[in-house]
């Protein structure tokens, strides 16, 4: 991994947190050979296999590009009745090099990068009851973003809601969700059942505007 950072803990590793708050802006300012398994979240950085329950952000969040989320970045594991009030801001509007091979986003208002397939011995991963209400402001190439997680394997998503906008500026590709930008379930699971995504409601308004040649996007 790259890195990670996130406004509690940076990387939980098969342990639970739980009524945790961030008011503090969380902000990371990444190398240009950044790579999409970096995690940069409002509680934690990453969660691998781990659990997070009752937890809140009320602080902004900051980067420039990678897996980035109001709750955590990048999660294994379980995230269970949490909020997300802090604005969301991604930048990763660079040229494209031989040193930058990566350069999408997967961007929630909960979570980034929700990896059902990761950790296989956790087979209870899920997003469960949360909400967010955070502005998602992102500006890149390529990228997935969803009012409660950008990019999500082999995972149900069950009673969520998003009353926060997007607004997403590409230049190549963009897919934007008021839930989830991209889900995705992983052939290798038999028991496909779990992996449904219901009982989940958005109210934000979301906006995608393809700028070609990069003309236009706006600062902040």
């Amino acid at each position: 991994y790259d890195g990670s950072c996130g406004g509690v803990v940076n990387h939980l590793h098969t342990s639970t947190m739980e009524n945790c708050v961030n008011r503090g802006t969380v902000y990371m300012l990444s190398p240009v050979n950044t790579l999409i398994l970096m995690g940069v979240g409002g509680i934690a950085g990453m969660s691998s296999a781990g659990v997070i329950l009752h937890c809140e952000n009320y602080g902004n969040v900051f980067h420039y590009g990678g897996a980035i989320g109001g709750i955590v970045g990048r999660s294994s594991g379980v995230i269970e009745n949490c909020r997300n009030y802090g604005e969301i801001f991604d930048t990763n509007f660079r040229a494209h090099t031989v040193n930058t091979p990566n350069t999408y986003d997967l961007v929630g208002g909960i979570v980034g990068f929700q990896d059902g397939f990761d950790y296989p011995y956790r087979d209870d991963k899920r997003v469960v009851g949360c909400s967010n209400y955070g502005t998602i402001t992102l500006k890149s190439h390529q990228s997935y973003v969803g009012g409660i997680v950008g990019t999500l394997t082999s995972s149900p998503i069950t009673t969520c809601a998003n009353a926060g906008d997007i607004h997403l500026y590409y230049t190549e590709y963009g897919y934007v969700g008021g839930i989830g930008g991209q889900l995705h379930m992983n052939v290798r699971f038999d028991d496909t059942t779990r992996f449904v995504t219901s009982h989940c409601v958005n109210t934000g308004n979301l906006t995608a505007t393809m700028l070609p040649d990069g003309s236009g996007l706006p600062t902040y």
